[in-house]
């Protein structure tokens, strides 16, 4: 690492489920849940995942686009903290 370069940790997550989320799981097709999992670092920006959870003990997980079955945008629940 050069000495221009600052290292970011992550110093926060939280984690938001997407509430009408009706995807499926790409390995088995059981129905799955999702997330979006907000990181903040400590230079202060902040990264967006969606990730997607199957619902059966196959133990996928993996990338997801937040796919409703209404067509509406994704309702999420308000935030609760991961491991940082």
């Amino acid at each position: 690492m050069s000495t221009n370069e600052i290292r970011r940790i992550a110093v926060d997550t939280q984690i938001h489920e997407i509430i009408n989320y009706f995807g499926k799981c790409v390995r088995c097709g059981y129905p799955a849940t999702a997330s979006v999992y907000v990181t903040t670092y400590s230079d202060g920006t902040e990264s967006t995942q969606a990730l997607a959870t199957c619902g059966s003990p196959c133990g996928w997980t993996g990338p997801a686009t937040p796919t409703t079955m209404s067509g509406q945008p994704p309702v999420i629940r308000g935030p609760r903290r991961g491991a940082s």
